[in-house]
């Protein structure tokens, strides 16, 4: 059956059962859509663009009472764009550059790998039951960076070099941070160690970090002895400047404990504007795999008490952060949890006030300094 124009959709409503072939078209006259149907089950889908190329099919079939979905889309050259499909044990999806080379791969069991438009690999994450890794390369194929999942996280030059050490806590930064920087000929240049309260009190004892045992003493600021940059920051503060803010949001807030088993974060609010602030937030999801994320951002107020913060870099994210005295709930906007963080990461949470001070700068997982 083939007809057209409004009369299309007016059939629709019309006639309570669809089968075979059902054809929608613009009203220029070119096919907008193709509907395949088996006594009312849609087995496929064909959509157009008004320039009349086909920008995607979607296929439907039922599988032990599942029902189950092939979508492909494509360019204006035909070349397809992505592909998604919902299988019985597991989805699989990918998406390609428009020179027909792969983009993303992501076999939906924790398994995801990127790549630059040359084909070269540009990232790669694995989780499961057994830990995590995650890896970024740069477009020659050396590695920029590696985490294992355990709390170190390497980065390198492009020749190769260790450029940063990063060991945490299991990625929480609230406990402690040890920072290493290197030169491009493997030269150690600075060290840090940022410390929470607790073991800021043992630190002149010395507390051990990694199977090390570290002292205060040996992180003053620039040692006349030593011409590495070497300096010890309290974590309490990280980075903060002891100034209020007429804005009762601003502040550091964190949630979960130092062991993070079940899940922790830490979120620093800055002020920027009347209706507008600066955030910077981690979030580790806890055992067995810990793995973790981050996103800094700007929020806009959208009610009283409340700020929003939406973006489309990693696709639809959207949170909203509502204060209610000294703690600050987050939650995912509408299923909007494409923020970027790792496999099953969530920003959902209640964070709690550790002080009102205004934030100076903030340090990303990965050892780097950013003055807000």
């Amino acid at each position: 059956m083939q007809i057209t124009g409004i009369e299309a959709y007016r059939k629709v409503t019309e006639k309570p059962i669809k089968d075979d072939k059902w054809t929608y078209y613009y009203e220029s006259g070119k096919i907008e859509k193709e509907e395949s149907y088996n006594v009312n089950f849609l087995n496929k889908v064909i959509n157009y663009s008004e320039k009349g190329f086909k920008t995607s099919e979607i296929g439907y079939g039922l599988k032990e009472g599942w029902l189950l979905a092939d979508e492909t889309k494509y360019y204006e050259n035909g070349r397809t764009k992505s592909v998604y499909s919902e299988g019985y044990e597991g989805s699989y999806s990918a998406k390609y550059y428009e020179n027909g080379q792969m983009e993303l791969e992501d076999w939906g069991d924790g398994a995801i790998k990127t790549y630059y438009e040359n084909g070269t690999i540009k990232s790669e994450d694995y989780d499961d039951y057994e830990g995590s890794y995650s890896a970024k390369y740069y477009e020659n194929g050396q590695i920029e960076l590696e985490d294992w999942g355990e709390g170190e996280i390497k980065t390198y030059y492009k020749n190769g070099q260790i450029k940063t050490i990063t060991i945490t806590d299991q990625g929480f930064t609230l406990n402690y941070k040890l920072i290493e920087e290197y030169s491009e000929i493997g030269k150690l240049t600075k060290e840090e160690i940022y410390l929470s309260s607790q073991l800021q009190k043992q630190f002149k004892d010395g507390i051990s970090i990694n199977g090390k045992v570290i002292f205060e003493k040996d992180y003053q600021l620039n040692p006349s002895k030593d011409v590495r940059e070497r300096s010890y920051v309290p974590l309490v503060s990280f980075g903060q400047i002891k100034e209020g803010s007429t804005n009762k949001f601003v502040g550091t807030y964190s949630f979960g404990n130092n062991e993070c088993e079940n899940g922790c974060g830490s979120l620093l609010i800055h002020p920027e504007s009347d209706n507008s602030l600066i955030f910077y937030l981690e979030v580790n999801r806890g055992a067995p795999s810990y793995n973790s994320g981050s996103l800094m951002g700007k929020l806009f107020i959208s009610n009283q008490n409340t700020y929003e913060y939406t973006s489309n870099e990693f696709g639809s994210c959207g949170l909203t952060f509502k204060l209610d005295d000294d703690f600050i709930s987050i939650k995912t906007i509408d299923d909007r949890y494409n923020c970027g963080f790792g496999n099953a990461v969530s920003a959902d949470g209640v964070y709690k006030l550790l002080n009102n001070y205004i934030p100076e700068y903030y340090i990303t997982r990965e050892g780097s300094k950013f003055f807000f």
